[in-house]
């Protein structure tokens, strides 16, 4: 297999280094209405560019819904390991939060929602002013 990609890539090679060489012929490209004329070198490379824009939005989307079907299948599987108590009482959202723990414990101690994270080391977050410089 590694021997016929070798041989492939190889082949495509000549052919695209012989299209850019030897395409200087003159080609007239017809579109809905309107002629361009342009070369046949153009013409080929604007063929491989489209090719390989192809390729990457098909390899992207082949990606994208293979990760999707793995998470699928994990949530599947977790929720088949938690059992049915787990969907009567779900569990809270995790926090996005740069101290994630610690902004939350803050938050459900002070009984409001703020999402700014509380730095640890700040004791006195209730009194210090961002703008003011610290003594």
């Amino acid at each position: 297999m590694i021997v016929l990609g070798v041989l492939l890539l190889v082949v495509v090679a000549v052919v695209v280094i012989a299209a850019v060489v030897a395409g200087d012929d003159p080609a007239q490209l017809n579109l809905v209405g309107a002629s361009i004329d342009t070369t046949v070198r153009w013409i080929f490379i604007t063929g491989a560019i489209s090719l390989l824009v192809f390729v990457a939005g098909v390899a992207l989307l082949t990606a994208g819904s293979r990760r999707a079907r793995g998470r699928r299948r994990e949530v599947k599987q977790l929720k088949a390991a938690a059992g049915p108590e787990a969907e009567r009482h779900p569990a809270p959202p995790p926090s996005r939060g740069e101290h994630g723990a610690r902004e939350t414990q803050v938050r459900e101690e002070r009984g409001r929602s703020s999402t700014r994270p509380v730095s640890p080391q700040d004791p006195d977050e209730q009194t210090h002013f961002e703008s003011a410089p610290r003594d």
